[in-house]
This record gives structure tokens, C-alpha cells and sequence, in this order.
């Protein structure tokens, strides 16, 4: 194997561990992205749920 044919496998090699470490970084965005999207649902849904109590207690 020549000089040139190990660079270049080494090159491959580091674009696949690149390509691997950007696909893992992407899922885990997709999962906080997702959890952040459940986190504002439920907040808005409390909200609304102590708005409500309040209205009922206070007669608003």
C-alpha cells in the first residue's frame, strides 16, 4: 500500500468518524428539541389550570 492509499484511507476514515459524530449530535438536538416543545405544552397547560382555579376561587 502506498504512502498515498494510507492518507487517503485515513482521510476516509476521519470523514466517517465526523459523519458519525454529526449524525449523533443532530439526534440528540432532535430529542432536546423535542423534550423543549413537551416542556412548553405543559407549561401553557398549568398556566390555563391555575388561571382557571383562580377564576373559580375568585369569582372572575
Amino acid at each position: 500500500m502506498s504512502k498515498y492509499e494510507r492518507r487517503t484511507n485515513a482521510l476516509e476514515r476521519e470523514l466517517m468518524r465526523i459523519a458519525d459524530k454529526r449524525s449523533e449530535a443532530y439526534a440528540k438536538y432532535k430529542e432536546l428539541k423535542r423534550e423543549e416543545s413537551y416542556l412548553r405544552w405543559y407549561v401553557l397547560y398549568r398556566k390555563t389550570i391555575a388561571q382557571a382555579v383562580t377564576r373559580a376561587i375568585w369569582g372572575e
